[in-house]
This record gives C-alpha cells, structure tokens and sequence, in this order.
C-alpha cells in the first residue's frame, strides 16, 4: 500500500503520483486535517498508491479513489468514483463485514470508503 513496487532487477519504482489539479490538493488539505473528521483523531496519516489516497484518522480508515483513467482502470468522474467505491464495498464486505461502511449526508463533493482501522495498520510504518 506504499505506493512502491519491487521489480525483478531490484530497483524500487515510485507509482504514486501527483496532485493534479487545484480540487484535488484542497480535497487532500482537507482530509489531512484531523478537525475534518467527527471522531476529531489526534493525527492523520496519509498512504497512497497509483490509484488511491489512503487517510488514516483513527479508529477511521478512509480511502479515496484519484480521479484517473489507467486505461484498464477508469476513475475519472465522480460518477465512476462512485461506482467502484460501491463495488468495493459488495465485494469487501462478504469476507469482512464489520470493517466497511456505506453513510450518505448531503451532496458527494467526493466519494470515498470508510473502514474500520486494522491492527497491522496501526502497526506498520508506511512510507
């Protein structure tokens, strides 16, 4: 979940990528922020991989799909954003049903899925 992936010569490649856009470094400011959160965590950390941002404000996990399209993977509108996040949560909860969390209050200005925090989660030292 670091973001990093090992290839077969042994060289460590950085697949997170850049904040694009202006939306997308106020959203990522915004969840940074511990006071964004109900539970008002002590801290929040931040994961990311080629795909997602990962944010870390336990006991919460939330996780937000970037707005890209990978060409075998398309994220780029909310809409769609809406739909994995969904198919996320069909797929997860089968094995894992008191981890996921599916709330709605007002109009999405983003989607993201919400989880319990894991043990090895808040063992490990990430990035």
């Amino acid at each position: 979940m670091s973001g990093f992936s090992q290839h077969e010569a042994g060289e460590v490649k950085d697949y997170r990528s850049p904040i694009r856009s202006k939306l997308e470094e106020e959203l990522v400011s915004f969840l940074e922020s511990p006071a964004s959160y109900p539970d008002k965590p002590q801290a929040v950390r931040v994961l990311q991989t080629h795909i997602s941002w990962v944010f870390i404000a336990a006991p919460l996990v939330f996780k937000v799909k970037k707005p890209v399209n990978l060409g075998f993977l398309d994220f780029s509108t909310l809409e769609k954003r809406r739909y994995f996040c969904q198919l996320e949560l069909f797929l997860n909860r089968r094995l894992s049903p008191d981890v996921y969390s599916l709330q709605a209050n007002g109009e999405a200005a983003e989607y993201s899925v919400k989880m319990k925090e894991l043990p090895w989660i808040k063992n490990s030292t990430g990035p």
